[in-house]
C-alpha cells in the first residue's frame, strides 16, 4: 500500500502576494502624505487670513481713533465721492485756554508708494517742518483699492467711488469713510487681499 504524499506548510509569499501588498503600502503612504499636505496649506492659509485680518483691523483701528478727535472743519484733503484722497490732514482740539480752543500740532495720514507690491499708510505731525515726526502703520496696502483697476476713470469694483487707492478718503459733512485694503504674498507667490470699509463721524 502506497503512502499519499503530504506538502508541508508553505515557506514564503508569492511574487503576486508580495507586490499587491508593495501596492497597498503605496497607497497608504500616499493618502496620508495628502492628508498631511493638505492640512499644512490649510494652516499656512488660515495663518496668512489671520495675518492680514489683523493687519486690516490695527491700521483701521489707528486711523479711526486719529480722526476721532476731529472736528468737520479741523479736517482738510477729502473731497465728496465719486472722488477721493489717499490723504487726509488735519487738526485735533486738545483743550480750552482761557476760552479759546487749543489745537494739536497739523497732523496727516497718507498713503505712498514703495519700492515692491505694497505702499505703506503713514501718520505724519508737522510735515515739512523741522519738528516732522513720521510712524509708519502699515507696510502692506496697495496702489489700488481691492478690485479697483488703476486710473481708468470708472467704478471697476461699484463701490460709488473712482479710481480710489489702497487707502482712500471720501468726506461729506462731518462723516468720513475711510477704504483700506491690505495684501501679502500667500506660500505660492499670489496675492492675498482683505479690503473694509469704514466710517467715522467727527465730533461736533
Amino acid at each position: 500500500m502506497r503512502r499519499g504524499s503530504t506538502k508541508g506548510p508553505r515557506a514564503g509569499f508569492t511574487l503576486v502576494e508580495v507586490i499587491a501588498a508593495l501596492a497597498i503600502v503605496g497607497l497608504v503612504l500616499a493618502n496620508m502624505a495628502i492628508v498631511t499636505r493638505t492640512g499644512s496649506s490649510a494652516a499656512r492659509s488660515g495663518v496668512l487670513q489671520a495675518s492680514l485680518n489683523d493687519e486690516l483691523d490695527l491700521t483701521l483701528d489707528r486711523i479711526t481713533l486719529a480722526l476721532m478727535g476731529t472736528s468737520e472743519d479741523e479736517i482738510a484733503g477729502p473731497p465728496m465721492a465719486p472722488a477721493c484722497s489717499d490723504y487726509v490732514h488735519y487738526t485735533r482740539t486738545l483743550g480750552y485756554e482761557g476760552g479759546v480752543p487749543v489745537t494739536s500740532d497739523p497732523e496727516s495720514i497718507v498713503w505712498e508708494p514703495a519700492v515692491g507690491v505694497s505702499g505703506h499708510v503713514v501718520w505724519a505731525v508737522n510735515g515739512g517742518e523741522e519738528t516732522e515726526r513720521e510712524v509708519t502703520w502699515s507696510r502692506a496696502v496697495p496702489a489700488a483699492f481691492l478690485a479697483e483697476i488703476g486710473s481708468n476713470g470708472e467704478d471697476d469694483n461699484g463701490n460709488g467711488l473712482l479710481d480710489e487707492h489702497g487707502l482712500a478718503f471720501t468726506k461729506e459733512g462731518d462723516r468720513v469713510d475711510i477704504y483700506l485694503t491690505v495684501e501679502k504674498l500667500d506660500e505660492n507667490g499670489e496675492l492675498a487681499q482683505e479690503a473694509e470699509t469704514f466710517t467715522v463721524t467727527c465730533r461736533n
